[in-house]
Formats: C-alpha cells, structure tokens, sequence
C-alpha cells in the first residue's frame, strides 16, 4: 500500500509542473503585452507633446508673420498720412503765395509813348468814345472827360467845373486821375487843388 501512494504523488508532481510552468509562461506574456501598451501609449504621449509644440510653434510664427504685416500696414499708412500732409501743405503754400500775389499792389508801369497827337475833345466819334476803358476818364461811372491824350487833359480841366450831378468823392477821385494823366502827358496844372478851379470861374463871374 505504501508503495502506491508514493507512485500517485510522483504522477501528481510531474503534472502539476507543466501547468506551473504554463501559467508563469502566460503572466509573462501578459506582462509582456502590458509593458508593451504602455511603451505604445508614451510613445504616443511623446508624439502628441511634439504636435503640441510643433503647433505652437506654428502659431506663434503666424502671429509674428501677422504682427509684421500689421506693422508694415501702419508703416503704409503712416507714408500715406505724411504724403497727404505734405501736399495740402504744398497746396496751402500755393494758395498763400497767390493770396499775396493778388492782395500785392499792382505797380503800373508805363512805356514811354510818343506825344500823343491834340484834338479838341470832340474829335471822338461815339463809337471811339464808348471803345474807350472806364479807366480813360476822369468821371468814369459818367463816362465823361476822357484822358487818353494831352488836348483831352486839358479840356477836362477846363471843363471839371462844368460836370454837374458828381459828389465831392467823385471829384476828388477825377482830379487824383487828372493829375496822373497830366503828368503822363506832360500837362501843366497850376492849380493844387480842384475846388481852386470853381474859384476861377467864380472871379471871373
């Protein structure tokens, strides 16, 4: 009977060996796997941190790009602005300069002329009368007297106390005319002032 109980519990040893050995086989594979899902997953890990960062740099790249373009935009508009600035102040120093020009005082100069050839005062045809500028007489709003040459100066102040309907601005105005044409046409005037003439013809009244 002894002998029998030692052949069974043999025959259980050896098989319980193979199942040990099976089962630490299948831990290790297990193990194995697990170790391997977990490089899997760091690996990944790893590559999203990459794509994370390659992303930011991305960004950071698009907002330098941006910001560049932004400046250069403001750049633009700035020599825009400056364009802009310079010409109306080019254009307010060319209105200013003709402002000046047309305020200057015009100085008339005059050509020498010949002497003009005397005729009485009513040698002018109407025609010729009506040609001439308002600036030929002495009485321009009237059109009468005119200057246009030495005869004709010396009838208007021989007529001037004649003139009827004229203020005494007017005459003021017509005698500064009369004196400028008397001089242009070398007429003498003895008296200095116009209302000297109304005592002329006073006296010889």
């Amino acid at each position: 009977m002894p002998a029998t109980k030692t052949k069974k519990s043999t025959k259980a040893k050896k098989t319980s060996k193979p199942t040990k050995a099976k089962k630490t086989t299948k831990v290790a594979k297990v193990k194995k796997g697990v170790k391997a899902t977990k490089a899997k997953a760091k690996k990944a890990t790893k590559s999203a941190k990459k794509k994370v960062v390659k992303a930011k740099k991305a960004a950071k790249k698009a907002k330098a790009k941006k910001t560049t373009k932004v400046a250069k935009v403001k750049k633009g508009v700035k020599a825009t602005k400056a364009k802009k600035t310079t010409k109306t102040a080019k254009v307010a120093k060319a209105t200013k300069a003709t402002k000046a020009k047309k305020s200057a005082p015009k100085v008339e100069t005059t050509a020498p002329t010949e002497p003009a050839k005397e005729v009485s005062s009513h040698s002018l045809s109407t025609e010729e009368r009506n040609e001439l500028p308002e600036s030929n007489f002495a009485f321009p709003e009237e059109r009468k007297e005119p200057l246009d040459d030495a005869t004709h100066v010396r009838n208007a102040i021989a007529r001037f106390d004649q003139v009827t309907d004229v203020s005494d601005e007017e005459r003021d105005r017509a005698w500064e005319r009369i004196k400028a044409a008397a001089k242009e046409f070398d007429v003498h005037i003895s008296e200095d002032d116009w209302r000297d003439l109304f005592k002329e013809a006073t006296k010889g009244d």
